[in-house]
Formats: structure tokens, C-alpha cells, sequence
């Protein structure tokens, strides 16, 4: 998540419900073509047999709570 409110979470200078109510909050902050070099995030983590991956754009995270995702 590379919003304003999350940077601001991140930081432990609010709440989420705190910068949920930020009017900048959905300022992003990092995305292709702002700048001449991309920083991507990357990451590993193990899959078992039975696990479901969700791939997904950043505008779900918005949409829906981490519980309802996980729902999914």
C-alpha cells in the first residue's frame, strides 16, 4: 500500500482509523512513470500444496476489509 495513510501508519504517526479520515490519505506515494527509476516490492514467503494466491490491484485493498479478503 504506497497511500499517504499508510506511510502515516507505517510511521506510527496515526491509526488506521486515523488516516482512513486524512483527506490526503489516498495520495499515492510511489507508481510507475513518476520517476526515472521504479523500486518494486519483492518478497518471498513458502507455499504449501492447498494454499490460494490473490493477485490483485492496489484499489481492492480500499474496497474491502483484510478480513474479507482473507474470506475470499
Amino acid at each position: 500500500d504506497h497511500t499517504y495513510a499508510n506511510l502515516l501508519i507505517e510511521r506510527g504517526e496515526a491509526t488506521p482509523e486515523e488516516a482512513a479520515e486524512n483527506t490526503s490519505g489516498k495520495m499515492l506515494t510511489r507508481a510507475v512513470g513518476v520517476e526515472d527509476a521504479v523500486f518494486a516490492d519483492a518478497g518471498c514467503f513458502e507455499v504449501e500444496k492447498g494454499d490460494m494466491l490473490i493477485l490483485c490491484t492496489d484499489g481492492l485493498s480500499g474496497k474491502l476489509s483484510e478480513d474479507n479478503i482473507a474470506d475470499i
